[in-house]
């Protein structure tokens, strides 16, 4: 009874009502890319197109802050809450280009060299006097890393061509990873407890990979 009261309390209060009508945007936005995330032939890029429609979404929440303002005082009327606000909201710097590159290169310092972020200012300046800008927004990343091969620029641009083959081999979500546990569930059930770890491997492997099982003539 004591604990009911104590979140009762904290419910009846201008900023819980307030990040109530935050959240429910955000998370009706959210709700479609997280189901769009666990498709099994999502690529990074198709993913990361369709975070940024979101990201879109939200930060128009930002403009809207005192349409929700008012909204959270509307809300609070109706269920007889005060409307008391103290504290003011936290601003965040915004993050460049540059210092973007540069934690790329931190984090694979051991495949690509400091010089990442001038050829990737040459490279951008090479294809925008080449290529209209119409088909430079709609190529996608698998097009640039043709391009490149296409015209031998690999020699040029080696970091540029070898940190698109780090995003095109990052895993996207962790969803094909949970499959698999999920699959190992069925697999090793109690009529399976004895089995042996290489037996269950293999098996897994023909589970998880019943696409290309099919082709296969056993």
């Amino acid at each position: 009874m004591n604990m009911a009261t104590t979140l009762k309390k904290k419910m009846e209060n201008a900023e819980f009502v307030i990040i109530l009508c935050i959240w429910e945007p955000i998370l009706k936005s959210l709700q479609v890319a997280s189901k769009n995330m666990q498709s099994v032939n999502l690529s990074l890029q198709r993913a990361s197109t369709q975070l940024e429609s979101t990201i879109l979404i939200i930060e128009k929440l930002w403009n809207q802050y005192d349409q929700i303002l008012e909204d959270s005082r509307y809300l609070c009327m109706k269920w007889n809450i005060p409307f008391k606000l103290s504290e003011t909201r936290q601003r965040y710097p915004i993050k460049y280009f540059d210092e973007s590159s540069h934690d790329f290169i931190t984090k694979y310092k051991e495949d690509i060299s400091s010089d990442f972020t001038r050829q990737l200012i040459i490279i951008k300046g090479y294809l925008s006097s080449k290529y209209q800008t119409n088909h430079l927004m709609n190529m996608l990343i698998h097009d640039l890393a043709d391009t490149i091969v296409k015209e031998d620029l690999t020699s040029i641009f080696p970091d540029v061509f070898i940190g698109i083959l780090i995003y095109l081999t990052i895993p996207v979500t962790s969803a094909s990873a949970e499959r698999s546990f999920s699959k190992l569930k069925l697999i090793k059930n109690y009529l399976r407890n004895s089995i042996g770890q290489e037996r269950l491997s293999s098996i897994a492997l023909l589970n998880i990979e019943r696409q290309q099982t099919n082709y296969i003539n056993i």
